[in-house]
């Protein structure tokens, strides 16, 4: 306690007496009882209060894509998906993972673009031309990245736990395709497997090209030539003989 000199009487110093200790306890009370009275927001460490994972892998798709997963460094990735490396640990496990997570949701998409429709359709050789079709838009489209991210990892062997199933996938998706050809009367029976592995070849070596630069007249003249071989070879089994090329 303190002791605080007003005047000479001994009566007033004992009237301005108090106790600063009782003083410092009640404000100590106040700011608990205002502390408790204020609700704390607890997040997972590293993580933002809004965070949209599907966004993230969306963005991270195009990333890895454009540049392979060696080529792609923690720092462009927090500028490119505008998450900090902190929440991609957090969210994915680091890079390694939040690659696998991008080959996964680039795998479905192309899937239900490029393969589906060969498996699900019910026509044959068509099917097969339009597969290649849906392949020269995808190639040509300036707005996404040259190549294809499955093709890429191939070179590298990044997530052959994917690549290897969607080449796999592919391939059988041509095969259902060329099978109702030759049901249909379209192809040999026996030249189904042949033609699969020269069209899943063509398609690789489509996207390799791609990948390479070659211009949207080289990959169109290139795709002309395959739909076109494609279609002779359904020819010769109706007994109609291709037309023979100019030079």
């Amino acid at each position: 306690c303190h002791l605080f000199r007003s005047g000479p009487a001994g009566r007033r110093l004992r009237r301005r007496t108090f106790c600063t200790a009782r003083r410092r306890t009640h404000f100590d009370i106040m700011n608990s009882m205002a502390q408790k009275a204020t609700p704390s927001v607890s997040r997972p460490p590293g993580r933002p209060a809004k965070f949209d994972s599907a966004r993230v892998v969306a963005a991270a798709v195009n990333v890895f894509w454009r540049n392979g997963y060696e080529a792609t460094s923690l720092s462009e990735l927090e500028d490119e998906l505008g998450v900090n490396r902190s929440t991609l640990y957090a969210s994915f496990g680091g890079k390694a993972g939040l690659y696998d997570a991008a080959v996964g949701s680039y795998v479905t998409s192309m899937g239900n673009l490029l393969i589906t429709p060969l498996t699900e359709g019910s026509q044959g050789i068509s099917d097969v031309v339009a597969f290649f079709e849906r392949l020269r838009t995808l190639l040509n489209d300036p707005k996404h990245p040259r190549g294809c991210l499955i093709v890429n990892a191939m070179g590298i062997g990044n997530s052959p736990g994917a690549t290897r199933p969607y080449l796999t996938d592919l391939r059988a998706g041509l095969e259902a395709a060329l099978q109702r050809a030759a049901d249909q009367g379209e192809i040999e029976q026996h030249a189904c497997h042949e033609i699969a592995s020269s069209a899943l070849t063509s398609a690789l070596g489509l996207s390799i090209m791609n990948k390479a630069g070659a211009s949207e007249r080289e990959l169109n003249g290139l795709i002309d030539d395959i739909t076109a071989g494609i279609n002779n070879r359904a020819s010769r089994i109706d007994g109609v003989q291709p037309e023979a090329e100019t030079v």
